[in-house]
């Protein structure tokens, strides 16, 4: 007599087993995912197809198993419904969504959005300086619009316009400001507390290892400015 192949195994497979391969497979799935959003909706459809198997498996009754598996499905959807919000933040925020998306390629929205939850906007008037060399530098600034000097001493070195960041070199070394920078045009910038910023990259990696490389690539294109004038 033939052995029955795996397609006859599914096929005659009970319900309640069913659904419990179904539901570690998922989860198992979900431990590949990088993307927070998506692993927690993965999570919960796992944890679901679980109940499932616990309720039609036979002759068990697994109101333990059950029990916590609500619980992290609440847990779970909860941070959904801050990230969704977080998305739509990012969506309403038109004025800035092209260049939030493209200078923070690599991330999603949701992950935008707890960038922007951290942070706070700030109108410079011409003539404001955003930065004093040699004093320290609470905050990490985007700019969004506008255009700003650089000065170092006496000297100008550089001038900067949207999707430049001020205050990276004080963030990424814990010193002080090593420039003035100064408002040239009405400039709006994104500002993050060095504090908060901290706390989120230690939160989100995916977070940290992407504004580490934007802030390492804005650095050098700055040290490459400054030595071509110096």
């Amino acid at each position: 007599m033939a052995e029955p192949d795996a397609w006859d195994y599914w096929l005659t497979l009970p319900w309640g087993d069913a659904a419990g391969h179904v539901s570690y497979l998922i989860i198992a799935i979900s431990y590949w995912l990088t993307n927070i959003y998506w692993l927690r909706v993965t999570a919960v459809v796992g944890l679901c197809f679980e109940i499932a198997y616990f309720v039609l498996v036979s002759g068990t009754t697994l109101y333990t198993g059950i029990g916590w598996d609500l619980v992290f499905i609440v847990i779970n959807l909860f941070h959904l419904l801050r990230l969704t919000r977080e998305r739509l933040r990012v969506r309403l925020a038109s004025d800035d969504r092209d260049l939030l998306r493209t200078l923070f390629d690599g991330l999603d929205d949701a992950q935008i959005g707890m960038l922007l939850n951290s942070a706070s906007w700030h109108k410079a008037q011409v003539g404001e300086q955003l930065t004093i060399e040699g004093a320290p530098v609470p905050a990490l600034m985007l700019i969004a619009a506008g255009q700003v000097s650089v000065d170092v001493g006496d000297q100008t070195v550089a001038r900067m316009g949207p999707g430049s960041f001020i205050g990276e070199m004080a963030f990424l070394s814990g010193g002080t400001a090593s420039a003035t920078v100064t408002a040239i045009h009405p400039t709006r910038v994104m500002k993050i507390e060095q504090s908060r910023l901290k706390t989120l990259l230690v939160i989100d990696s995916q977070i940290a290892s992407v504004l580490h490389r934007l802030l390492g690539a804005d650095l050098a294109q700055k040290l490459r400015t400054r030595n071509l004038a110096a």
